[in-house]
């Protein structure tokens, strides 16, 4: 099991479609929102494990937008999810192609709990087909991508300076089965600030 021990996966940034966000580095200490991708399949235990070290991050919960995508798991996974964590939204996709998703509301039948995650949202993206690790994270950065830009649309000034919620600036890429330092995120969030030419910050894992 893989731990990221220094600036995980990968942090690309979403500047690019979400330039309120800059609002972040306007000197007042913000911390930027960051969108989590969670690539899952068929492991509960280790999913969770992994919300566990990602709540605990020394980086506010409060600007994580947590995204949990489930490649098809037929052990469960989803159910245990909803349960123990309380997801605020599910989403279906039923594409087979990772690049091009057909995101819908999940029916909502109440068998889940009510939210318990120190998130500032948690979502369950069910891919309705396996579609491997490399399609679970693509299909998440896009999902991430398309409430970054519907977000970012709706945000005027005066809703920043009134200190309303923010656009996710980064994404967090990570593997299910992958352990994380507490000082992870923050660590490659100040590495990517620091330079505006740096695209990626990837960190060391051991096994």
């Amino acid at each position: 099991m893989p731990v990221a021990e220094t600036p995980a996966h990968a942090a690309p940034r979403l500047d690019s479609v979400t330039p309120a966000a800059d609002a972040a580095d306007d000197g007042s200490g913000a911390q930027p929102r960051v969108a989590v991708v969670i690539a899952t399949y068929n492991r509960f235990d280790v999913l969770e494990q992994c919300l566990r070290d990602v709540s605990v991050q020394d980086y506010d919960a409060g600007n994580l937008d947590v995204i949990v995508v489930d490649n098809g798991s037929p052990d469960g996974t989803p159910d245990r999810l909803r349960e123990r964590w309380g997801p605020d939204d599910e989403i279906i996709n039923n594409s087979t192609d990772a690049a091009a998703p057909a995101f819908v509301p999940a029916a909502r039948e109440g068998s889940g709990r009510a939210r318990a995650h120190p998130f500032a949202s948690l979502t369950l993206v069910r891919n309705g087909a396996n579609l491997a690790g490399s399609g679970a994270f693509i299909t998440g950065m896009i999902f991430a991508r398309q409430r970054a830009l519907t977000h970012g649309a709706k945000q005027t000034a005066a809703d920043a300076a009134a200190g309303a919620a923010r656009p996710a600036r980064f994404l967090w890429l990570c593997d299910d089965d992958a352990r994380f330092a507490h000082d992870t995120l923050r660590r490659m969030v100040d590495t990517a600030r620091a330079d505006p030419a740096i695209g990626v910050v990837g960190a060391r894992s051991v096994d």
